[in-house]
């Protein structure tokens, strides 16, 4: 019916070549009889959520560029080209948060996100502008590069090189074109739009009272259709429910939730816990509380980050690696590691067994530590310290032998 309603749009106002109209999916109908696209699928409450959580966590997290050092190990290097436009202005109109959050919804919907590479006089990436992937199409050329095929604003094609084009894909059957989660699972989204739709009718047309007035005689065909009408009018619409309807001649008799109601309820609340596995995203963080405690949130947002969050960092790092870096000890990381551990109490934990504490050596520098809590470095901070159960027992000896030497000294004098 959605279709039908854009052709009949479409033969009273024509769209233009370029327009989206001609790049909408057009793919059959799912189960529930609706047609469903990545335009209005974001209009299921917990879709648009889950893709806004996950795309403002990946865009919100530091992006970090790292050189390779010849005897192992990492140091940022941020003096090289692409630090600029990484961690701040991807381009002339978007900031870092901007771009990564788009790419996170194109990904999240449609699977695939692609930019144009603009280059500098030096032969670096100089910005990204990110383009529609509902017009971008690709081709695997004999020799195993890529070339594409974008339609601009004129309905004209334009063609790319594989270089020219920086790209991230999800799960993929080919390893060129990754899979829309709208098409792989249209009847789950079908689903939750006609439950969502049935809602909305139900509580704009419902006529149901808390209970009804009946009557044992027969009702004069001009009283029941006045109440009818009496009926319509003061019940209709979901600030009426529940009312008494006033009738005549007739008895009161309460009436309850149905089952099939209470199965309805049931139904919204699967659907929208089944959205939530499809992107894996806990309940809670969408404010589905039901099963929440404050126990199992802590717990709940750290498997988010390490088995959600993680998988998606390693996909667009090594997007990035391909694409935009031209030199082979250049690589780039997102910081995540500030996110894992957990309130107050469990980094204080973890940050004195890192520093050293007991007796196993220390594996991070105080400025290190500082930085992970956003604090500024401190002198004499980038040295790992000893081991600080080591450090006491070094001190304890130290403070008896000081002790005996007091005590010998005492006896001679």
């Amino acid at each position: 019916m959605n279709f039908l309603k854009a052709l009949w749009k479409m033969a009273s106002e024509p769209p233009g070549p370029g327009s989206d109209f001609w790049y909408q999916d057009v793919s059959p109908m799912s189960s529930a009889g609706v047609q469903v696209n990545n335009g209005n699928a974001l209009q299921i409450a917990s879709v648009y959520s889950c893709v806004k959580v996950l795309a403002e966590s990946i865009a919100s997290l530091p992006i970090c560029i790292y050189r390779q050092l010849p005897e192992g190990g990492k140091e940022e290097a941020p003096d090289h080209p692409l630090a600029q436009l990484l961690k701040f202005q991807p381009n002339g109109y978007q900031t870092k948060f901007n771009l990564f959050q788009m790419m996170v919804g194109h990904l999240a919907l449609r699977g695939n996100f692609y930019s144009r590479k603009l280059f500098g006089p030096d032969g670096q990436v100089q910005s990204i502008i990110p383009l529609n992937p509902a017009r971008m199409t690709t081709e695997l050329l004999p020799n195993y590069s890529l070339r594409f095929k974008y339609t601009n604003d004129s309905g004209q094609p334009v063609p790319y090189n594989q270089g020219d084009i920086f790209r991230v894909n999800n799960l993929s059957d080919d390893g060129i074109k990754g899979f829309s989660v709208i098409e792989k699972v249209r009847d789950t989204f079908g689903g939750a739009m006609q439950t969502q739709e049935y809602a909305n009718r139900f509580f704009a047309n419902d006529a149901r009272p808390g209970g009804v007035l009946s009557s044992d005689k027969p009702v004069d065909e001009k009283v029941r259709d006045a109440n009818r009408t009496s009926w319509e009018k003061a019940h209709r619409g979901a600030k009426n429910a529940h009312k008494v309807a006033i009738l005549y001649g007739l008895t009161w008799q309460q009436v309850g939730m149905s089952n099939e109601d209470s199965q309805f309820l049931e139904t919204r609340k699967f659907g929208r816990s089944e959205i939530c596995g499809l992107f894996g995203v806990p309940p809670h963080m969408i404010g589905d509380l039901e099963r929440a405690t404050f126990s199992n949130i802590e717990n709940q947002d750290i498997g988010f980050y390490k088995h959600t969050i993680r998988p998606w960092l390693v996909n667009i790092e090594q997007a990035i690696k391909r694409d935009l870096i031209l030199e082979d000890d250049i690589f780039v990381e997102f910081k995540i590691d500030g996110l894992l551990r957990g309130d107050a109490n469990s980094r204080s934990a973890y940050f004195q067994k890192a520093l050293g504490a007991g007796n196993s050596p220390a594996w991070m520098t105080p400025n290190e530590v500082r930085a992970l809590e956003n604090l500024n470095p401190i002198e004499g901070g980038d040295d790992l310290p000893k081991p600080i159960q080591g450090l006491n027992q070094a001190q304890n000896q130290q403070n008896k032998e000081n002790k005996q030497d007091n005590g010998s000294d005492t006896q001679d004098a």
